[in-house]
C-alpha cells in the first residue's frame, strides 16, 4: 500500500462521493478514510465496506474535528485532504504518490480549477491560485497535503467547523513556510456556488469571512452565518 492517507469528511453520501471513490480505488492503493457525521445515513457507502483500503469513520459536525479524526484513524505519513465533491486525475495521484515515495517532508495544495469551465470561474480559479501561490494560505478545496510529523508538530489539525484550512496553513506557515509546495496538477471542484450566488455576492461574502476570522472572529459563529 502506497504511503499516503486519503481524508475525506463528508456530510453526505451522495453521487459525488461514490464517483470519488471509485476512481481513488481504481487508480491508487492509498488508504483512503471518510470521515462522515453522526446524523450522515451510510445508504450508498456499503459496496466499499468491502475494499479493505476503505475506512468509514464518524465524527461530530465539524468539518476541522471530522479532519483531525481522519488523521487520527489513519497510518501513512503523507496526508491528503479531499473534498467529497472533488474531481481529480491521473498527474495529481500520481503527484501525491511521488511525494510519499520520496519522504518528501512537506506541506502545500494543488492547484483549483473550478468546474464548469467558464471563462468567469477561469479567472476565479487562477487568482485563488496566485493568492495561495503568494501567501502560503490555502483552500480546502485546493486538495491540501502534508507529512504527517508537520502536522503533530503543530498540535494536530486544527478543530473547528470554518476557516479550518486558512488555520492549519496558518500555523504551518508560522513554523515551515520554507516547505510549503504549490503543486500545479490540478484538483476540480465544482464553481456553483458562484454560479447560483452570483460572483461578486460570492467574493466579497468570502472575503468578509476571511477577514472578520484575522480579526478575531469565532469560527463557529462565521459557520452560522455562512450555513444559516
Amino acid at each position: 500500500m502506497e504511503n499516503v492517507a486519503i481524508v475525506i469528511p463528508t456530510k453526505i453520501i451522495d453521487s459525488n462521493l461514490v464517483s470519488l471513490l471509485g476512481h481513488l480505488l481504481r487508480r491508487t492503493s492509498a488508504e483512503i478514510v471518510v470521515v462522515k457525521t453522526d446524523e450522515c445515513s451510510v445508504e450508498g457507502f456499503s459496496r466499499f465496506h468491502r475494499e479493505a483500503q476503505v475506512r468509514l469513520v464518524t465524527a461530530r459536525a465539524s468539518r476541522g474535528g471530522q479532519i483531525r479524526q481522519g488523521i487520527v484513524n489513519s497510518e501513512s505519513s503523507l496526508i491528503w485532504v479531499l473534498h467529497a465533491d472533488s474531481v481529480i486525475d491521473d498527474s495529481t495521484i500520481k503527484a501525491i504518490t511521488e511525494m510519499a515515495r520520496r519522504q518528501d517532508e512537506v506541506w502545500g495544495r494543488f492547484n483549483l480549477s473550478l468546474i464548469p469551465s467558464t471563462r468567469m470561474l477561469q479567472l476565479i480559479s487562477f487568482l485563488i491560485n496566485f493568492r495561495s501561490r503568494k501567501t502560503k494560505i490555502c483552500t480546502g478545496d485546493q486538495g491540501m497535503f502534508f507529512h504527517r510529523s508537520l502536522i503533530c508538530a503543530i498540535g494536530g489539525f486544527p478543530d473547528q467547523p470554518l476557516m479550518e484550512d486558512v488555520e492549519v496553513s496558518r500555523r504551518l506557515k508560522l513554523e515551515y513556510a520554507d516547505l510549503f509546495l504549490p503543486a500545479e496538477q490540478i484538483v476540480q471542484s465544482s464553481g456553483k456556488r458562484w454560479l447560483t450566488n452570483g460572483y461578486m455576492k460570492t467574493i466579497l461574502s468570502m472575503w468578509s469571512l476571511r477577514i472578520r476570522y484575522f480579526l478575531g472572529a469565532s469560527p463557529q459563529i462565521l459557520y452560522d452565518e455562512y450555513y444559516g
